[in-house]
């Protein structure tokens, strides 16, 4: 049979083998959610990397072809969006109310509208022509500094392709 004080003695053993292992766990659990922050952090620190990346892409110069069509699409939207939406709709909208003695499409009401600060540089819609937007592209200089639409498309789904590929090792990381 065993005495009192073995038993207090096997007690205080066991007592020790437990903190023993507690002491082990801490510090591989210590070890480990280390590791697994540096990893997060390292795939933390790559995605903006990429990001920032992404940012110059999208921040490069237009091409001159590309530039052309952006300016030509700008310059149809706004020409029609200015002149319907800012001019002849207030326009027709006062001589429908009989608004001020408005009279429909007369120089002298549309002046209301049309001379405004705001609206001066609009009136530029109206007198550039495609060839001219197409003569100034021209004139820019040579090389093409840009880059071409689809090459920047690429790059771009390049990086989010490298970013996907991060975001799934973090989810991965996840499962540790």
């Amino acid at each position: 049979m065993l005495k009192q004080e073995e038993i207090v003695k096997i007690k205080g053993e066991d007592s020790k083998k437990i903190l023993s292992v507690a002491n082990i766990e801490d510090a591989v659990l210590g070890a480990r959610t280390s590791e697994i922050r540096k990893k997060f952090q390292a795939i933390k620190d790559k995605i903006q990397t990429l990001i920032d990346k992404k940012a110059e892409v999208l921040s490069l110069p237009y091409s001159k072809a590309e530039t052309l069509e952006l300016a030509l699409d700008a310059l149809k939207e706004n020409r029609k969006k200015w002149f319907f939406d800012e001019l002849l709709v207030p326009h027709l909208k006062d001589c429908q109310e009989a608004r001020g003695g408005a009279t429909f499409l007369d120089p002298n009401n549309v002046r209301v509208h049309l001379f405004t600060e705001r609206n001066i540089w609009k009136l530029a819609y109206q007198i550039i022509t495609e060839s001219d937007v197409r003569a100034a592209i021209e004139m820019l200089p040579d090389p093409d500094i840009g880059i071409s639409s689809s090459e920047r498309t690429r790059q771009i789904k390049k990086l989010e392709s490298e970013i996907s590929a991060l975001e799934n090792q973090a989810e991965e990381l996840k499962k540790l």
